[in-house]
């Protein structure tokens, strides 16, 4: 169904102010809530696709999509499969458009902002990776920012979910890692990998296959059999040789997150997310002054001044009974019933000490609940 601008649409709740959008499932129209006065998204499916796979799939993704609760993920405000438009989805508009557009405009993103986006979208992988649901689509049309800036992935078209019967191979092909193309049950390493080739077009301006050790210039016409040999077979050149902006850190979190074995990327989102904000320095800690050398208060071992923990027992070098030091940052002086720290805001785990996310809700090495 083809909407049209000035329509009054869903029992006059909302007006339809512009087409934004078009792909292979349907269309998307900005919308106006007619009683909020608020600008939103309309997803409608395509007339022909009202039956079969597809529409099991437009299903999962609203529901998916509208359970996750991450600042990072769109809103969806509702969904219906049987109005007078037909099957829709509306959800949070995007106004400053997508990573796509920035993109286009040529060049790479300056690395502070690359980074800053690549964070968010962990913070929106992550509670959909803990529950094994694999979004199988990142990619810079798929990160949208709001009015306020805030990075939002989009479009959970083709997720995969635990409960999905389907075997059928989905994604962007210059997006997919290598073992997609022969796994039709992805595993959240997929988007592991489609992030760090996100990431890879930030820091260069350009596909990381447009930028191997062997320059391959399929990437301007490629056919499919090309593309995925391509994807399976070359390695990028790091990005710090294209932009010397790049720190090396940076460099090498972007590399790790390209390999081609899965098992050699980062295992989750979250880790991949703490790997974005850099190594620890001075700053991190308060200070700038050299601080002394320090002995473990447990196991009495002489410990050098940088260290943040005893390489013997595993104590934080820079805690008391009364506090504790941050895994993150270092900071030393954090309450002992703070289960955050001051610092930097990472969460702590009760049990082993470690640092991790905000929003991460249980600790990767002992499942310790993180947020009772």
């Amino acid at each position: 169904m083809e909407l049209v601008v000035g329509q009054h649409i869903l029992g006059g709740r909302y007006n339809v102010v512009e087409k934004v959008g078009e792909g292979a499932f349907g269309k998307v129209y900005k919308v106006k809530h007619n009683r909020l006065g608020r600008f939103d998204a309309l997803k409608l499916l395509r007339r022909d696709l009202f039956h079969g796979s597809a529409f099991v799939q437009f299903c999962r993704e609203a529901c998916t999509a509208a359970g996750l609760g991450s600042e990072n993920v769109v809103v969806v405000h509702d969904h219906d499969l049987d109005s007078e438009i037909g099957p829709f989805i509306i959800f949070e508009y995007c106004a400053r458009g997508s990573l796509r557009d920035r993109l286009n405009v040529g060049g790479p993103i300056a690395t502070e902002a690359a980074r800053h986006v690549a964070m968010a979208v962990c913070s929106g992988l992550q509670p959909a990776h803990e529950q094994r649901i694999v979004h199988r689509d990142i990619k810079p049309e798929n990160i949208l920012f709001t009015s306020r800036d805030v990075p939002k992935i989009s479009d959970f078209g083709l997720v995969h979910t635990p409960d999905a019967g389907d075997n059928a191979i989905a994604g962007t092909p210059a997006y997919m890692a290598p073992e997609q193309f022969q796994n039709p049950r992805p595993s959240p390493s997929c988007d592991i990998y489609a992030l760090g080739a996100v990431l890879f077009e930030m820091l260069t301006g350009r596909h990381y296959l447009q930028a191997t050790d062997v320059p391959w210039q399929g990437m301007l016409r490629p056919g499919i059999e090309e593309l995925v040999q391509a994807v399976c077979s070359l390695n990028p050149t790091p990005p710090r040789r294209l932009n010397s902006e790049v720190p090396e850190w940076l460099d090498e979190v972007c590399m790790r997150a390209l390999s081609k074995p899965p098992n050699e990327r980062y295992p989750s989102a979250a880790e991949l997310g703490l790997a974005l904000r850099g190594p620890p320095t001075r700053d991190d800690v308060g200070s700038t002054a050299k601080p002394d050398a320090l002995t473990c208060r447990v196991c009495g071992a002489d410990l050098e001044a940088e260290q943040r923990f005893c390489r013997g027992c595993g104590t934080p070098a820079r805690s008391s009974p009364s506090t504790w030091a941050c895994a993150n940052c270092g900071f030393g002086e954090n309450a002992s019933d703070n289960r955050f720290c001051t610092q930097c805001g990472y969460r702590r785990c009760a049990k082993c000490g470690k640092a991790f996310l905000p929003e991460l809700r249980f600790c990767t090495d002992d499942g310790t609940c993180l947020v009772t």
